[in-house]
């Protein structure tokens, strides 16, 4: 575990599990899971099937849940595969407010054929 002071806020960078025990009053939990095979990097392929990746998700937003103040934000990053099941356990947790897409110059949407 890492702590950075940047101004006023305070960073806390590493494994979440660790982590979230920690902490209380938090103003923005961003996270970045895995995206569940979409790397092939032990990692992301650490769960047999998507329920139990989704299940593990679901634990960790539990967590970041019990540490947040309730006007504080969450950014959870998902893959665009996984995109409608995260959403789904993020809304059972939290108010859903809105969704962001990047459209990256050498993302996934530059692998599809040309359409003629």
């Amino acid at each position: 575990m890492r702590v950075e002071v940047i101004g006023a806020a305070r960073l806390v960078l590493g494994d979440c599990r660790e982590v979230l025990p920690t902490l209380s009053g938090v103003d923005a939990c961003v996270t970045d899971p895995p995206y569940f095979r979409v790397k092939d990097e032990p990692w992301d392929r650490q769960w047999d099937d998507a329920a139990k990746f989704l299940t593990w998700l679901a634990e960790i937003l539990v967590g970041c849940s019990a540490t947040m103040n309730d006007w504080a934000s969450l950014y959870c990053f998902a893959s665009p595969k996984m995109e409608w099941d995260v959403q789904r356990i993020v809304r059972q947790h939290f108010v859903f407010l809105n969704s962001i897409r990047w459209k990256k110059p050498q993302g996934w949407h530059m692998k599809q054929a040309p359409k003629r």
